[in-house]
């Protein structure tokens, strides 16, 4: 099979060394693959900028620092960077009712936007903890 294949090559180079016709419709057709590619090239990078102006977690308002969500939902590991804690603080928050979270299955867990951003609100809300002397 692999003498075939290299036999076939063989001729296939003679004949382009053998008719510049050939060799000119292999650059064209080489030429025209290239340019075919650096197209589809330029329209997956302006997609994929597209997508990366348009996914981010959320937009703040600088004047306010307000959250405006973008995403339905949120990982844990999202909200908890979000609000500059761990993620086992996080779920820890979600275990004692806090925070309300959905069971995607069984290792998976996502928090409602509409829900961080109230939870989020409420800390501001919240007295800090003072110990007790």
């Amino acid at each position: 099979m692999k003498k075939e294949f290299d036999q076939e090559r063989l001729q296939g180079i003679e004949r382009m060394l053998l008719d510049p016709d050939i060799l000119v419709q292999f650059a064209m057709a080489l030429k025209e693959e290239r340019e075919a590619r650096i197209q589809a090239e330029s329209k997956l990078n302006q997609l994929l900028n597209e997508k990366q102006e348009s996914s981010p977690i959320e937009k703040r308002d600088s004047t306010k620092n307000e959250v405006s969500a973008l995403k339905p939902n949120l990982k844990v590991s999202e909200a908890a960077k979000e609000l500059g804690v761990s993620m086992k603080t996080l779920y820890r928050r979600i275990a004692e009712g806090e925070l309300k979270a959905q069971r995607l299955s069984p290792t998976c867990l996502r928090i409602e936007t509409s829900d961080f951003v109230a939870f989020k609100n409420g800390l501001k809300e919240r007295k800090p903890y003072t110990r007790k002397k």
